[in-house]
């Protein structure tokens, strides 16, 4: 499946887009140095914030980074529509949504076919009191239904020919911050229908886990992506660790 997994990463990336960027918990925000805004940010504050903060090529030996770093896109249709939905903030009102470069990795050998992609994302809202609710609205029982939802014909639009995808479920994962305000992790499946019978006797799955927390007005967003096994917990433990560490040593 060498070949294909990739394809179905991209495919899967794609469909889902920016609709968990900035996505978090329920948990009341703790006061911190990091979380003190005195005037509010602009964008090169932003974006340096972004840059101190994101996943870079030495946090991730032997992976390839396969996108550059780039600025979020304007909201799309569905994650307008997921904000309607779950009655979060407008995406359009946010101040910055900065995204790592993807850092991707195939597997070789007995287990070739296995792929990875994984990124964050720094998104800053105009106000830690907005951060917080947009973080609590979107990961909330009605916001994970509307993901469910609506994940499904994002999916369908990025079907071809010979891939769709099949019914999506939404689950929490083991939260790796529990201390921390607005930490969560979550994990979006769905299974991959068209896979030939000579490559998989039975259809594979995509994982898309996403783990975050608040800092201050910031939401800090990872994103790791498997086909057709999730990325190790334990990566995505020290991953997130890494970003939680770099809040509380940078300020926006």
């Amino acid at each position: 499946m060498r070949l294909l997994a990739p394809a179905v990463l991209s495919l899967a990336l794609v469909a889902v887009g920016g609709v968990l960027v900035g996505c978090g918990g329920n948990n009341a925000p703790a006061a911190s140095a990091t979380q003190s805004v005195s005037a509010p940010i602009t964008k090169a504050q932003a974006r340096a914030y972004a840059r101190a903060v994101n996943l870079r090529a030495t946090d991730l030996p032997g992976m390839n980074a396969s996108k550059p770093e780039h600025e979020g896109n304007a909201p799309t249709h569905l994650e307008l529509a997921l904000a309607r939905c779950d009655g979060e903030l407008n995406p359009q009102l946010r101040v910055l949504n900065r995204v790592s470069p993807t850092f991707t990795a195939s597997a070789e050998g007995e287990n070739e076919g296995e792929h990875e992609e994984i990124h964050s994302a720094v998104e800053i809202l105009p106000t830690e009191t907005i951060a917080a609710k947009h973080n609590a609205d979107q990961i909330s029982p009605r916001g994970l239904d509307c993901i469910r939802r609506y994940i499904p014909a994002a999916f369908a639009k990025s079907n071809t020919r010979r891939l769709h995808y099949g019914p999506v479920t939404v689950r929490h994962l083991p939260n790796p911050l529990p201390d921390v305000a607005g930490s969560f992790a979550v994990e979006i499946t769905t299974s991959v229908i068209g896979v030939p019978s000579q490559i998989a006797a039975t259809p594979p799955h995509v994982y898309l886990d996403i783990l975050g927390f608040l800092s201050g007005a910031s939401e800090i967003n990872l994103t790791a992506t498997g086909f057709p096994e999730p990325v190790p917990e334990e990566a995505e433990q020290r991953l997130i660790s890494v970003l939680y560490a770099r809040t509380q040593a940078n300020k926006p």
